[in-house]
């Protein structure tokens, strides 16, 4: 497992046993989302790193260029891997519910948009719709399994619907 941004931040390399669990989530759960990010990059250099038929899970709130973040994924399937994208959303950014004047502020940048949200809804709705259909689309074209996960129900949620449709 690893944890990216623009550069690698930290790995736990495969291996078998619970304590290999025990360090996944410690990862998972001490890694901080700091900055933009550019999966894409980082996989890229990872490819050839990645052995052969593996399973790879990506988490990722797939907010870059997909072209650019699946070009590593259909390598990664290419090398015989199983490739899993976890598509990490917060439901707010699908439904967009907010009323009066609000302060939108980037997570990743000094970004930051003071507006009433009925005036920017439609337009938002259409370019978050267009672009989770884009990742979609680039996943089932690769041959790559696609779940959202919401992060109100949690992680869990997100891995037993994996788990029910078959990792394949």
């Amino acid at each position: 497992i690893m944890a990216a941004s623009n550069t690698l931040k930290a790995r736990v390399p495969a291996r078998p046993g619970l304590g290999h669990f025990r360090a996944i989530a410690d990862l998972l759960e001490n890694t901080t989302p700091e900055g933009e990010t550019d999966l894409g990059m980082v996989l890229d250099g990872e490819v050839e790193r990645t052995g052969r038929r593996r399973l790879v899970v990506v988490l990722s709130d797939g907010f870059e260029d997909p072209d650019l973040l699946f070009a590593p994924l259909r390598a990664l399937k290419a090398r015989g891997c199983s490739v899993l994208f976890l598509h990490v959303v917060h439901q707010d950014e699908m439904d967009f519910p907010f009323d009066g004047v609000r302060d939108f502020r980037s997570l990743e940048d000094d970004g930051r948009l003071v507006t009433e949200p009925h005036l920017i809804r439609n337009i938002y709705l259409d370019r978050m719709g267009k672009h989770v259909d884009s990742i979609v689309g680039h996943a089932k074209r690769s041959g790559i399994m696609y779940q959202r996960m919401n992060t109100v129900e949690g992680l869990e949620k997100a891995f037993f619907e994996l788990l029910r449709r078959g990792l394949t």
